[in-house]
């Protein structure tokens, strides 16, 4: 009765935990936060065996640690289709990698088993449960230190010299920026800076997810200029997070003229957030920062860097 108990409190967090999580979150979280399925599930299902195996041991233990176990999954998953959150087809993937990563990896080191497979058997085991660790473990080794260093390298934003800045960037579904050696007359002129050229038909020169809470802060400041002889007319939009609901947050867009040698730029924080559409946009939950072309179209290129908040 002690075990079925606990069982079933094991489930019921499990779900609690999905419904009670922000609805929203940065992008970047929110892919940690969805990473962790698989070490989860991988501990999941060893504690379903190690159930099983307090009744009755037996190789289809691990059969029926695994059905257990995705069976947690599967409805773990559909408790959010009305909650906050959204079910996702990808977390049973990692769900199901981290069954197999942590029974394989138990079943490993578990005499019985080994007596009964011989080692051709035992060695495509390891390799199985090798891949899946790696496949589990991976993601959520390298959200968690980007993340981490997100929030560690506040007030800077974007530097365009760290490497985790490229896994921060990559949220955004843009692609990372060619880098060059700066020129001649940039504040940093031993660095690397961002040489932006417009794609899509929105023009999108950069877009780049950061750490959320803006709260403490009064400007946003970066240092840019013009790829040619001539100043280039851009939007820069900064947009908050989706409200609960889902809908979008409110965003305020901003028409700048960059000119050619480099300068650095300063927006006033509370003028942007007055003006934004939508409503009055909340600085402790900043979704992200797109800079446009104000003419699609016109190969707009810039360089960039040092995105800070002062």
């Amino acid at each position: 009765m002690a075990t079925a108990i606990l069982t079933l409190a094991v489930l019921g967090a499990i779900m609690l935990a999905h419904l009670l999580s922000p609805a929203v979150e940065s992008k970047l979280i929110d892919n940690f936060t969805n990473s962790l399925h698989g070490p989860g599930f991988a501990a999941v299902a060893v504690f379903a065996l190690a159930v099983l195996r307090l009744y009755h041991r037996s190789p289809s233990n691990y059969l029926h640690a695994a059905v257990a176990a995705m069976a947690i999954g599967v409805m773990s998953e559909a408790v959010q289709i009305p909650g906050p959150r959204d079910a996702s087809l990808i977390d049973l993937v990692m769900d199901a990698l981290g069954i197999i990563a942590g029974l394989g990896l138990f079943a490993r080191f578990d005499p019985q088993v080994q007596t009964r497979l011989g080692d051709a058997s035992l060695v495509g085991l390891g390799t199985i449960t090798i891949l899946t660790m790696l496949l589990t473990v991976v993601p959520t080794a390298l959200y968690g230190y980007a993340a981490f260093s997100q929030y560690r390298a506040m007030p800077s934003v974007l530097s365009f010299e760290k490497t985790w800045e490229r896994a921060v960037f990559s949220q955004s579904w843009n692609r990372w920026p060619e880098l060059v050696a700066a020129q001649p007359g940039w504040p940093d002129a031993d660095g690397t800076i961002a040489r932006a050229v417009e794609v899509g038909r929105h023009g999108v020169l950069i877009r780049v997810r950061p750490y959320s809470d803006w709260s403490e802060y009064s400007t946003l400041s970066f240092v840019a200029a013009s790829g040619d002889t001539n100043t280039q007319e851009i939007i820069l939009t900064i947009r908050e997070l989706p409200r609960p609901d889902g809908h979008s947050g409110p965003a305020t867009r901003k028409l700048m003229r960059i000119a050619p040698q480099p300068t650095r730029y300063r927006i006033s924080l509370c003028e942007i957030a007055s003006s934004s559409k939508g409503g009055e946009l909340n600085l402790s939950r900043v979704s992200s920062i797109t800079m446009n072309a104000s003419n699609p179209g016109s190969n707009t290129t810039l360089l960039l860097d040092d995105f800070r908040l002062e």
